[in-house]
């Protein structure tokens, strides 16, 4: 799986659309958010959720995680929540 559930994030329109979502911002194709959902350069989602209005800071990753609405994730959070 690795690279290829990365792939529509790299080509995203997501990314030219909205510009809460930094140009490199990466997501699997599990991860949910939604339009007001800012994703700051670097971050990484991985089968994660991110609510309405929550930020994810620079370069923070997140496996597993579900994110409610107005939530700060602080820059370089490395989070793993397995289910």
């Amino acid at each position: 799986m690795g690279f290829l559930s990365y792939l529509g994030a790299l080509i995203s329109p997501k990314k030219f659309i909205n510009r809460h979502i930094a140009f490199t911002a990466m997501w699997d194709n599990t991860s949910k958010f939604t339009d007001q959902t800012h994703l700051l350069s670097g971050s990484h989602l991985n089968h994660s959720s991110v609510g309405r209005y929550s930020r994810v800071g620079k370069n923070s990753k997140l496996t597993y995680v579900t994110v409610g609405n107005y939530t700060a994730i602080k820059n370089n959070a490395d989070k793993r929540e397995y289910i």
